[in-house]
């Protein structure tokens, strides 16, 4: 069944159980619902934090290309994703694989993946950190607890190429970690 199909078929039961007494919150309810399930049903999804706007444009290009934007969420900074991680329900709901731009303003990519290591709820969460001159960052990311390290490309190929082994690693295929 796909996300549409199972929308369409949970706006039905929303829409009965509304029907009483405040059947103007059925829409919305059915919206938020759907939106996270939609997200979530997915068994390999990955979080990607990117502060350029022209990076994530790029990058869910590719992911379009790959027919995987379903299993994607974009986060500007790394407040936000922590924020968002923390207000997960439930541990079922983390992701399968966290991305992290180094070079932000505010809480850089470094300190993102700190936090993230340090909570005990989300450290087992596998992490890949990103960036222009990662090879003089990767021996301390990893030690710091980043699965992965990839140099962050300037052609769109390699954008693409980063895309492809984003989704191998969430579906559980060797990859290369080098440009």
């Amino acid at each position: 069944m796909t996300c549409k199909q199972s929308n369409q078929s949970h706006e039905k039961s929303v829409s009965k159980s509304f029907r009483g007494n405040r059947p103007f919150l059925a829409p919305i309810v059915v919206f938020f619902k759907s939106e996270l399930n939609c997200f979530m049903q997915a068994s390999h999804s990955i979080l990607l934090v990117e502060d350029d706007a022209d990076d994530r444009y790029i990058m869910h290009l590719a992911f379009t290309e790959l027919t995987y934007t379903d299993h994607i969420k974009v986060f500007n900074t790394g407040e936000e994703i922590l924020r968002y991680l923390h207000n997960l329900p439930d541990s079922s709901l983390y992701p399968a694989l966290i991305v992290l731009d180094y070079n932000m303003p505010g809480m850089n990519g470094g300190e993102v993946l700190m936090r993230l290591k340090m909570d005990d709820a989300l450290r087992d969460i596998s992490i890949a950190m990103y960036s222009t001159g990662m090879s003089t960052m990767e021996s301390k990311l990893k030690a710091l607890g980043a699965s992965y390290c990839f140099e962050k490309g300037h052609q769109i190929g390699d954008v693409y190429a980063l895309a492809e082994k984003l989704k191998a690693i969430v579906e559980g295929e060797e990859v290369i970690e080098k440009k």
